[in-house]
């Protein structure tokens, strides 16, 4: 998959899942740590984008 494809699909991860995020007391700087190592936490599911 191409890295263009990834940041789409980050992008609409963390738009579906904002309340979710919100809810687990993010900050601004956990979303770019994360966003940078592509790796998201749902519920209890680990999703790895590498």
């Amino acid at each position: 998959m191409k890295k263009k494809n990834y940041i789409f699909i980050i992008q609409k991860f963390l738009f579906v899942n904002n309340i979710f995020f919100k809810k687990k007391n993010f900050i601004s700087k956990n979303y770019k740590f994360i966003i940078n190592k592509f790796i998201f936490v749902k519920y209890n599911q680990k999703i790895y984008f590498k």
